[in-house]
């Protein structure tokens, strides 16, 4: 068994439209979803020197708006240019996925008739130690004059479900280590869980979403990961 580290889940909506971002604001306070989760309004970061005031409150409507809980370790980032929601929950545990579960299932309600798409997306690292996973096929190191030299690797691998609306691309990269660095290899595994709802009508949207909020998904995601780890060089098991 694989131990995952730092797991991370993120819910992403698209067409997730408000006229404006204090819109977006106001329905959280009605909905009482700041006092909720313990949600605190953070300021977006500025590359550079901040503008001077009068500069500042008028490109402040373009900025994005987020929130985040210290205690449960969510952010929420609504953008109201591209009409997109993302719900990111850091330090992920089956003890904690509830609170994201609950944040997201609340907060994309608001919009989830006009919603068209979305993203389920869990990603973590993995140490094999000595481990090396063996993902590519040996005649591309043998044959390949220039391999020794390449500085990573990711394997890309597209599911698609169309009886669940949904494609699930998982991504399989080198962090860290291997070869002659004297680090444990640490390999990342992701997956993004696209699900295209623009055919379904609300009542089957909310359908859907119960669905793609459920733990078995994040299960699944754990499931393949274990599946995917275990074709390695045999160091680790």
């Amino acid at each position: 068994m694989f131990d995952i580290l730092n797991p991370n889940a993120s819910l992403v909506a698209t067409n997730y439209n408000f006229q404006n971002s204090d819109e977006f604001k106001q329905k959280l306070e009605e909905k009482n979803i700041i006092q909720k989760f313990n949600l605190t309004s953070v300021e977006p970061k500025i590359q550079g020197p901040k503008p001077d005031e009068t500069i500042y409150s008028q490109i402040k409507g373009f900025f994005p708006v987020i929130y985040q809980s210290e205690d449960l370790k969510i952010q929420v980032i609504y953008t109201s240019q591209d009409a997109r929601l993302v719900v990111e929950k850091m330090n992920l545990t089956k003890d904690t996925y509830k609170s994201f579960q609950d944040l997201s299932s609340d907060i994309t309600d608001f919009k989830l008739s006009d919603i068209k798409e979305i993203g389920l997306n869990f990603f973590g690292n993995f140490n094999l130690q000595n481990g090396k996973l063996l993902l590519l096929n040996s005649q591309l190191a043998k044959n390949l004059t220039d391999f020794s030299k390449n500085k990573n690797f990711e394997i890309v691998l597209p599911l698609d479900f169309p009886e669940r609306n949904l494609t699930a691309t998982y991504r399989v990269s080198k962090v860290t280590g291997g070869d002659n660095s004297g680090e444990d290899r640490i390999y990342r595994i992701s997956v993004n869980n696209h699900f295209n709802l623009s055919s379904l009508s609300t009542i089957d949207k909310i359908e859907k979403l119960k669905e793609i909020l459920n733990y078995s998904l994040y299960e699944e995601f754990l499931a393949n990961c274990q599946s995917i780890l275990k074709i390695n060089s045999g160091e680790v098991q």
